[in-house]
């Protein structure tokens, strides 16, 4: 199989998308051997055979903003080093699903970066065609709530909104209760 594709740790529903691509493309072209990381742990653990042995990768950085929010500066740096050393010894790209992480790879690394919804959803083209029945609009949010997904901001959103609007809040707590105690 020219792909090899690890994504452990990961959604694998969450990534149907990508790994059909890949499947339809390896039907139709010969590659050479290519890994695929999928996931921010699964870079870790991958890493030094990527870095020592100079595969040519593809790396699909998911649940970045936990390393930002999570470890710290050590675990910045550490994920920076990590991320030169796969651009200069083995990626041939990056696929990120986030506007703040494509700017900040776009910054850090000379390889192509990819942007992609990973979900499958692109929320440009998603309408609903309906007459609002209600007087008052409502916003909805669907997520898991943690620091990484910066859930005290839709908190303080919430605290914020006019009384003439309703949010409709919907998800899990990451860890914890933090979030739904509030």
């Amino acid at each position: 199989m020219p792909f090899m594709v690890n994504h452990k740790n990961t959604h694998s529903h969450h990534r149907k998308a990508l790994l059909d691509a890949l499947q339809s493309v390896e039907k139709e072209r010969a590659f050479a051997p290519l890994r695929v990381v999928l996931g921010t742990k699964n870079i870790i653990r991958s890493s030094a055979t990527l870095i020592l042995r100079g595969y040519p990768s593809i790396i699909c950085i998911v649940g970045f903003g936990r390393v930002f929010t999570d470890y710290g500066i050590l675990g910045r740096l550490i994920f920076w080093l990590l991320i030169k050393l796969l651009d200069f010894r083995s990626a041939l790209g990056f696929i990120t699903e986030n506007d703040e992480d494509y700017e900040w790879l776009s910054s850090v690394t000379k390889s192509p970066v990819y942007f992609t919804h990973g979900s499958g959803l692109d929320p440009s083209r998603f309408f609903k065609k309906v007459k609002v029945k209600s007087v008052r609009p409502k916003i909805g949010y669907l997520s898991r709530f943690g620091d990484s997904k910066c859930s005290d901001q839709v908190l303080r959103a919430a605290r914020d909104l006019p009384k003439d609007r309703e949010l409709v809040l919907a998800g899990w707590e990451i860890t914890g209760s933090k979030y739904t105690d509030e």
